[in-house]
């Protein structure tokens, strides 16, 4: 027999909303890397996740230690649905992390044209430089021959 329950689950946290920020842990050293659910779930593509995440008030470009956003970790996940559900509430596809690099220069480095369009269908900058050798270049003349 085809009977379906449904659960209902409610999702309850021990973090205190404090000045924007959830999940302050204070008693990380300042030195010592982190991140948050949102950079967490984004990289892992959990779309649903990165909603409810959203929705409790997480900001959408919150640094990690590494200075990456959730859309610099998504881009490296390749979770296009995830970075389309970030650039609509106005993840920034410019931000640079510690190391000057930007979403961009991550899905660059990857090798994903995929993701590279849609930064750029969003706003991400092919004329920012990153720091060290990569350069967009060649992306750049790839976007420019497929219109």
């Amino acid at each position: 027999m085809g009977c379906k329950s449904q659960i209902n689950t409610r999702i309850t946290t021990p973090n205190v909303f404090v000045d924007g920020y959830f999940g302050q842990d204070n008693d990380l050293d300042d030195d010592e890397p982190f991140q948050t659910n949102l950079h967490i779930a984004a990289e892992a593509g959990h779309d649903s996740l990165v909603g409810l995440l959203l929705g409790l008030g997480y900001s959408v470009d919150e640094l990690d230690s590494d200075g990456n956003t959730a859309l610099h970790r998504a881009s490296l996940g390749k979770h296009v649905k995830v970075m389309l559900r970030l650039l609509k509430i106005g993840a920034n596809p410019n931000a640079t992390n510690v190391h000057g690099w930007t979403p961009v220069h991550m899905a660059f480095s990857l090798g994903s044209m995929e993701v590279v369009e849609v930064l750029v269908r969003h706003g991400g900058d092919l004329n920012k430089r990153a720091k060290g050798k990569l350069s967009c270049d060649k992306f750049k003349e790839a976007l420019a021959a497929k219109d």
